[in-house]
Order: C-alpha cells, then sequence, then structure tokens
C-alpha cells in the first residue's frame, strides 16, 4: 500500500466514524451478522421483534454475511451484543468439554 493509499484509508476511516456518531445521535444503528443472507420473512420477524423491545429510538438495521458465524445469528449495538450463533455454541462445548 502507497503513502496516498494509506492517508486515503485514515480519512475514510475518520470520515465514516464521525458519520457514525451523527447518524447514532438521532438512530439506533442494530448490527446483524449471519452465516447466511436473511429471507425477507426471517428480517420482517427480526426487525419486528426488536422494534417492540426497543422503542424509544428510531433503528437503522445493516446486515453483513460473515461465515464465521456458521449459523445462527449475532445482533450488536455498541456494547450490546446478542450472540445466537452456532460458533459461540460450539466454543461454549469445547469449554465445558
Amino acid at each position: 500500500m502507497s503513502k496516498l493509499e494509506g492517508r486515503l484509508r485514515i480519512a475514510i476511516d475518520k470520515v465514516f466514524e464521525e458519520y457514525k456518531k451523527i447518524i447514532t445521535k438521532e438512530n439506533l444503528i442494530i448490527e446483524v451478522l449471519s452465516a447466511t443472507k436473511l429471507d425477507s420473512k426471517q428480517i420482517e420477524k427480526l426487525e419486528s421483534s426488536v422494534t417492540k423491545k426497543i422503542t424509544n429510538a428510531s433503528l437503522i438495521f445493516h446486515y453483513t454475511i460473515d461465515p464465521k458465524v456458521k449459523g445462527g445469528i449475532v445482533i450488536r449495538n455498541n456494547d450490546d451484543l446478542i450472540d445466537m450463533s452456532m460458533a459461540t455454541d460450539i466454543a461454549n462445548l469445547k469449554i465445558n468439554s
């Protein structure tokens, strides 16, 4: 990576961090990780469930496919984490075995 590319990456990261600060003042960003793409029924059910529990903010859902999840989903908002992934289940089995 050239110096220019490195500087550009740093600048982009800073702009993105500022964007996140601005958008999170008025909205709550919910990150959803899954091993495969969720279908429309799964998305609708998930968003409905989360929206019923969080009523004091506008929610913005971001969906990411992450094969490391193995199965299930991980829901994250800032420091809050709901991990219903098979990867965590497998790791817990190894620890408890």
